[in-house]
């Protein structure tokens, strides 16, 4: 038996152990894979994973770019560690992992979404809002989306556009919120149209209070 078929057990093991729940076995055999085979890069994305959801982002980081390291046309790891990146608050980071996993997997479309959510925490609307559009494409009944879309035509101060989006956040289910309704009002607002924006601002401190 080679190395590699060696750690594959491990790693095998370690699925089977993640799967029911036994978290610490199953970290202990993606381990063993890894000592035994230092260059097999499935066992660090899972560890990196577990990690994650553990919320020990730097560790997670470490594990996911030695992933990319070993397998560099990895797309999961990049994402992996972009959102790993969101979480702390890396968000260059995260836009060039986002931009390198849909370089390598364009036909992932949560990457967009991903994306687009950092650029509007780096103030990048019109990236963002493309980001957006191209997800929606694909999934047009992702309310998020919308609303995501909808801050960034508001930020770029197109009023008209942002009320059609927020309006279908509302249309494929999110569940009303004060800031949907107040954002609903500031464009009508904004568009001149005074009795429809008092109606959603109401709306909006109705659930506040």
């Amino acid at each position: 038996m080679t190395d590699l078929e060696n750690a594959k057990r491990y790693y095998e093991s370690g699925e089977k152990n993640f799967e029911l729940r036994k978290y610490d076995a199953a970290i202990a055999d993606f381990k063993k894979a890894i000592e035994i085979y230092p260059d097999y890069a499935e066992p660090h994305l899972d560890i990196g994973n577990f990690y994650y959801y553990s919320r020990k982002y730097d560790e997670a980081v470490k594990y996911f770019t030695r992933a990319i390291e070993i397998k560099p046309d990895c797309s999961d790891a990049y994402v992996n560690r972009g959102g790993t990146y969101m979480e702390l608050k890396k968000y260059d980071e995260a836009v060039a992992d986002f931009s390198k996993a849909i370089e390598l997997n364009p036909d992932f479309m949560g990457t967009y979404y991903n994306r687009g959510s950092v650029y509007i925490k780096l103030g990048k609307y019109a990236e963002a809002c493309a980001d957006f559009t191209k997800f929606i494409e694909i999934n047009p009944d992702y309310a998020d989306a919308y609303y995501g879309r909808g801050n960034c035509h508001y930020e770029l101060k197109n009023y008209k556009d942002a009320l059609t989006d927020y309006l279908q956040t509302l249309e494929t289910g999110k569940r009303p919120s004060f800031l949907l309704y107040n954002a609903i009002g500031n464009c009508y607002k904004a568009l001149g149209e005074n009795k429809k924006a008092d109606e959603y601002h109401e709306k909006a401190e109705n659930i506040l209070f």
